[in-house]
C-alpha cells in the first residue's frame, strides 16, 4: 500500500511536468543493489547540496563583481542533483543558469536564478514528501523483515 501511494505520488508529479522518469530509475537501482535507504541517501544530499548552493548563488549574484566560474559550479551541482532524483523542470533552470554564466551575461544570470529558486524550492518540498513516503517503506519493510 505504501509502495502504491509512493508511485501515485510520483506519476502525479510526472503528469505535472515536476519530473520525469529518473526517480523510478534511481529506485530500480535501489532494489537490484539491495540498498533499501539510497533514495533517502539521495535526497538527503540534493536538500543539503541544493540549499547550500542556492545560498551560494545569492551571494555570487549580488556580488559586485560576480565570479562566474563559481556561479556555473553552484547552478551545475544543482542541475546535477535535480538530474538523478527526475527534477526535470529544476534542471531546466539550472541548465538555463550556466548558459548565462558560461555566457557571462549577468542580467540573464538574475533571470535564470530566479527561475532557480522557484523551481528548487517546489522541488524541495515534492521531495520532502517523497522522502517521508521513501522511510515509511523502508520502516515497514525492516519491520517485516525483524
Amino acid at each position: 500500500m505504501t509502495q502504491q501511494r509512493l508511485q501515485n505520488y510520483v506519476d502525479t508529479l510526472k503528469s505535472e511536468g515536476i519530473m520525469d522518469g529518473e526517480y523510478e530509475e534511481s529506485r530500480k537501482v535501489q532494489n537490484e543493489t539491495n540498498l533499501p535507504n539510497l533514495m533517502m541517501d539521495l535526497i538527503n544530499s540534493f536538500l543539503r547540496d541544493g540549499d547550500n548552493s542556492m545560498r551560494e548563488l545569492a551571494d555570487l549574484l549580488t556580488a559586485r563583481n560576480v565570479d562566474f566560474s563559481k556561479v556555473t559550479t553552484a547552478a551545475h551541482l544543482i542541475k546535477g542533483g535535480g538530474n538523478s532524483l527526475g527534477g526535470c523542470r529544476v534542471v531546466a533552470a539550472a541548465r538555463a543558469l550556466v548558459n548565462a554564466s558560461l555566457n557571462q551575461d549577468k542580467r540573464s544570470c538574475e533571470t535564470s536564478y530566479e527561475w532557480v529558486v522557484n523551481e528548487y524550492y517546489h522541488f524541495r518540498d515534492k521531495l520532502r514528501t517523497l522522502y517521508q513516503m521513501e522511510r515509511a517503506i523502508v520502516n515497514t519493510e525492516s519491520r517485516r523483515r525483524g
